[in-house]
């Protein structure tokens, strides 16, 4: 979300989180797992056909939140790891979600690239 650089106080817990010294354990207050990825468009049984990752910011009236899901693909279901950013201080309703699908060129069309990114679009 291009409005955002990061430096935000909004941002500020899990900034110093990554910047200073912290504790393995306190991972547990900003990131948890999901095996959900219906926030895709990603039904129940259903696979990707080709292999990836998708990353997305989302926000909410309360939250930022980035999902990152590594090595999706045709035998593997999405485990998705939920990031807690921080606060939303909007204090507008509104629901807002970008996604990427970094995918991999299947192997015997890899040239310079072993991919591209795609921009998803999200539902939920």
């Amino acid at each position: 979300m291009s409005e955002y650089r990061g430096d935000e106080p909004c941002f500020s817990d899990i900034r110093n989180f990554i910047i200073k010294s912290s504790k393995l354990e306190e991972a547990r207050k900003f990131i948890t797992r999901s095996d959900d990825p219906s926030v895709w468009g990603i039904g129940p049984g259903e696979r990707l056909n080709v292999w990836g990752h998708i990353l997305s910011a989302e926000t909410d009236y309360f939250n930022f939140v980035a999902r990152v899901n590594l090595f999706a693909g045709p035998t593997n279901r999405p485990l998705i790891y939920n990031v807690r950013l921080g606060d939303n201080p909007s204090r507008i309703h509104h629901s807002r979600k970008e996604a990427d699908f970094f995918v991999y060129f299947p192997r015997g069309e890899r040239g310079v690239y072993d991919g591209e990114v795609v921009p998803m679009i999200c539902v939920g």
